[in-house]
């Protein structure tokens, strides 16, 4: 039976990235001969080549086989850990993972930098000669072939108990093995447990194998096991050779009476509590027992059922009892089983010898061919109450291994599967949020006992709802870690460039974040890392000047804060030079001469576009790309950004970022008919302002004084060309929001609850438009606009602007008529 492989592709390819991930943050760490991390890096290496060998990826399985040697070596300590052996492996990560990505009908790859750093590899080991020219250069007879003489190989395979649960199945490598050459299978009962301790989930089995080849070497038959190397216990030892796999063992053969025994068990029978081990054990009693399993009734591995029993058995048996005693012991399981019964003949060794030559085959019985997958779980017992017949002795208490600590389980389900189910829970949101306001409507209208119980079971239901909805949001919910690991390499990089010493420090990467943000947040830190590597942090000797150890420190710090993640960015370089920044960017017409800025509002000249301190161009900066790139990216995701610096001590960059961006709690505005969402988190006050409060610039209300500092104004109506209200009163309704640190007034009509709304991308459905986030449909059905504090920012400014610029044209064109008239 075959089975298509293709299927798996996306796990091993997935699985191999982790690996690679694993390869490169342990080889960051590998400071000393450390073995546990070296070994760990060659379990992954090993993974990946073995998976990489199974779905035809041979590019991938032989350069990881080269980097899996050299590992080898360093384990065994053949090779010592040299930082330019680290840099080297962290190259062949790199090589690794553009072959895989390759293999995912990736981009092609740089075939020149493969093989050399295969070379280089193959230079660290000493440039041995691979085993296929080894085995080129072995002597060869007078005729032109190789020595005929067998191989014989004796393999100890003793599964762990939780072998099946792991999905792996012993047939499969007697299948691989079995193709090596001849191969002889003897199962052991010997770990069989007390009928009591019996788990059918958990394999007790183990396996006394030969295989009789003529070209097999070690390395082939331990590579069978490689994907269960850690789930198994395993001897591999070379026997004397032989020159025909099917010489007759001295101990196969008996010269004393028995009985053959064929017992063919009903797949039913372990249902009724039955064990064919049991009625093995009960045999033994009676003499010398030889057991050997017939696998011809198994089906497809697709069509198994792990209650049945599709296993059959040859017993030969040598005693001198009776055919009664023999009967006796299966006479519990006789309407459950077929059993044949046949008396062997008492023969001498010569008679034996002369019978197994004149029949050109070995006196013991052959080992069954292996078809198919082997429900080894069926062959181990079953848990049930009812007692078997024969009784397992005390001293045949199990030895098996103890099983693993319990892990925590996860599946792995697809991305679209979970946004359509998050879709549906913000779906079933806004149904409930319809529901709750026809319940208040009736209750208005009617009243009564059976309106409050109605209005008792939709308070209910909301409550489930949030539950529901914040359990599935949980569910998208995954470590920052998963960004903050990329960087240990970034810094190792980057800092050796540099020529720097630096050392990171990494906490609060527990902290989780919605997948979403997480993967667009990874390019902009990747710049805010690199913005502290390059300009923040000194160099050794000027670190050193200034009393400093001159290993820099950079930290990342992710933690909660209402319902934003905030990231900081800190190191304790020089820090921000605020006269430098102040004066590159009056030469860039960034600002004018005639503006006064504190420190603060020159610090954040930096996320303007265009703007750079850096003296040189460079691979790492000084094009003036970058941080308002990164302040631009934040904010698309409904974050923001600052910095604070303090000269000769460093600076910290920190990073706002929502927890998620499918649901958010609201405050609903009323702009002349039109109902608005304005994000909580943004909101700083809502006040009822004095016109007196407002500062008037060119004949209009602009400014809005506000503890101390000036606030610009904007008019919703007036930005949204709305009609203006034509009740003119004396005071104002203002919403006061915040934004990368800076505020602004919105001017609204009313103010109605606040109320956490599923956002509904304007982009998917329509298109992007400046200074909205979203939409969102209400409890009544209506659709309501989510504001985009960032954009509406600029859009108000930007209008206000024009307006401006509009009035000064049309005084300017007054202007010009007067004069002409009076000429």
């Amino acid at each position: 039976m075959s089975i298509d492989l293709s299927q798996f592709i996306a796990t091993f390819l997935e699985e191999s990235y982790e690996g690679l991930e694993v390869m490169e943050s342990s080889l960051l760490n590998l400071d000393s001969a450390d073995e546990e991390t070296i070994n760990t890096i060659f379990r992954a290496a090993h993974s990946i080549k073995g998976g990489a060998g199974t779905f035809g990826f041979n590019e991938v399985a032989d350069f990881t086989h080269v980097v899996e040697t050299l590992l080898d070596e360093l384990r065994s300590g053949k090779q010592s850990i040299t930082p330019e052996l680290v840099n080297l492996l962290l190259e062949s990560v790199d090589c690794i993972k553009m072959l895989l990505e390759a293999a995912q009908d990736g981009p092609e790859v740089d075939a020149a930098k493969i093989q050399q750093v295969k070379q280089r590899l193959e230079q660290a080991l000493g440039q041995e000669p691979s085993q296929d020219q080894a085995l080129s250069e072995a002597p060869v007879s007078d005729s032109g072939e190789a020595d005929a003489e067998m191989s014989c190989w004796n393999i100890k395979f003793t599964p762990h108990r939780d072998l099946l649960q792991a999905g792996h199945e012993p047939a499969f490598m007697f299948e691989a093995l079995a193709e090596l050459g001849e191969l002889t299978a003897t199962p052991s009962f010997a770990n069989l447990p007390d009928f009591s301790s019996i788990n059918s989930e958990e394999l007790f089995l183990s396996w006394d194998l030969q295989l009789v080849s003529d070209d097999c070497s070690e390395d082939e038959v331990r590579e069978i096991f490689e994907w269960v190397e850690d789930e198994c216990d395993l001897e591999v030892n070379q026997g004397k050779a032989c020159s025909n796999p099917l010489t007759v063992k001295e101990d196969a053969v008996s010269s004393e009476a028995g009985w053959s025994i064929l017992f063919s068990p009903k797949p039913s029978m372990l249902e009724t509590g039955n064990e064919p081990s049991f009625m093995f054990e009960a045999l033994e009693e009676l003499g010398q027992l030889d057991i050997q399993v017939n696998l011809e009734r198994l089906v497809d591995f697709d069509k198994l059922n792990p209650e049945q029993l599709l296993l059959s058995w040859q017993l030969d048996l040598i005693s001198d009892c009776s055919k009664e005693e023999i009967e006796e012991v299966f006479e519990w399981v006789e309407d459950e089983c077929t059993l044949d019964l046949e008396p062997k003949v008492q023969q001498s060794s010569n008679e034996v010898e002369e019978s197994s030559a004149q029949s050109g085959t070995p006196s013991n019985v052959e080992p069954p061919s292996i078809q198919s997958s082997a429900p080894t779980a069926e062959s181990a017992p079953k848990l049930e109450t009812q007692k078997s017949s024969a009784s397992v002795p005390a001293n045949q208490a199990s030895t098996a291994r103890k099983p693993k600590a319990a892990e925590s389980s996860s599946i792995r389900v697809d991305t679209d599967k979970i946004d359509a189910l998050i879709n549906r829970v913000g779906e079933l949101v806004i149904t409930q949020a319809m529901l709750g306001q026809v319940g208040e409507e009736l209750a208005e209208i009617t009243g009564g006992s059976e309106v409050e119980r109605l209005q008792s079971g939709l308070e209910q239901l909301e409550r489930n709802t949030r539950d529901l909805q914040e359990d599935v949001m949980r569910v998208r919910m995954l470590p920052i870690s998963f960004v903050f690991n990329r960087f240990p390499r970034l810094v190792h990089d980057v800092s050796g460039k540099l020529g720097k010493k630096v050392e990171l420090v990494i906490t609060g990467e527990q902290t989780e974040i919605d997948k979403t943000v997480m993967e667009k947040i990874g390019d902009p830190m990747v710049h805010l890392i690199r913005n502290s590597l390059d300009h923040g942090l000194e160099a050794p000797d000027e670190r050193a000047a200034a009393g400093k150890s001159e290993v820099g420190r950079v930290e990342l710090n992710a933690y909660h804060q209402g319902g934003f993640i905030i990231i900081d960015i800190t190191d304790d370089g020089r820090g921000l030079n605020t006269e430098k920044i102040y004066q590159k960017a009056l030469d860039n017409g960034l600002i004018t001469a005639d503006q006064q800025l504190s420190d603060s509002e020159i610090n954040e000249l930096i996320f303007k576009p265009g703007f750079s301190t850096a003296d040189a161009v460079s691979d790492l900066s000084g094009r003036g790309v970058g941080m308002d790139v990164v302040r631009r990216n934040i904010e698309s995701l409904g974050g923001h950004v600052s910095v604070t610096s303090e000269p000769g001590h460093g600076s910290t960059f920190s990073v706002s970022l929502p927890l998620t961006l499918a649901i958010l709690d609201g405050q609903l505005v009323r702009v002349h008919n039109e109902t608005y969402i304005v994000p909580l988190i943004s909101i700083v006050e809502t006040i009822l302002a004095d016109k007196s409060a407002m500062s008037p610039i060119a004949g209009e209300n602009k400014l809005l004084h506000f503890r101390e500092e000036y606030i610009p104004l904007i008019n919703l109506r007036t930005l949204f060309k709305l009609p203006v209200d034509e009740d003119q009163t004396d005071t104002c309704l203002i919403a006061i929001v915040e934004n990368g640190g800076q505020k602004i007034g919105l001017v609204v009509d009313e103010l109605f609850g606040q109320q956490q709304v599923v956002i509904k991308s304007l982009e998917v459905n329509f298109k992007r438009i400046e200074g909205f986030a979203g939409a969102t449909i209400l409890g009544d059905g209506s659709v309501a606009l989510i504001l985009d504090i960032a954009g509406l920012m600029k859009r108000g400014l930007d209008f206000e602007s024009a307006k401006a610029a509009q009035k000064r044209n049309e005084i300017s064109r007054s202007e010009h008529a007067d004069q002409g008239a009076v000429a």
